[in-house]
């Protein structure tokens, strides 16, 4: 079976390099520049075999989005 990566990352060139790579050895990577878009979809997309947060995102800290679904009750 396919794994799959959500990669929260807003700066293109790291985010397609990483993509590039984990493409590469078939997993399946879904590519999010702000948190608002990585927590919009969240709920509503299957969970990921990994989550990659950057720690300086444009609307927040990767930081305090790993604590915050450590806490969330809602998240698989």
């Amino acid at each position: 079976m396919k794994k799959t990566v959500y990669l929260v990352e807003d700066n293109f060139e790291i985010s397609e390099l990483i993509d590039y790579l984990l493409t590469d050895i078939n997993v399946d990577v879904r590519l999010f520049a702000t948190i608002a878009g990585f927590k919009k979809e969240l709920h509503r997309l299957p969970p990921p075999n990994l989550i990659i947060l950057d720690i300086m995102l444009p609307d927040g800290n990767g930081i305090d989005i790993c604590r915050e679904m450590k806490t969330d009750k809602h998240t698989r």
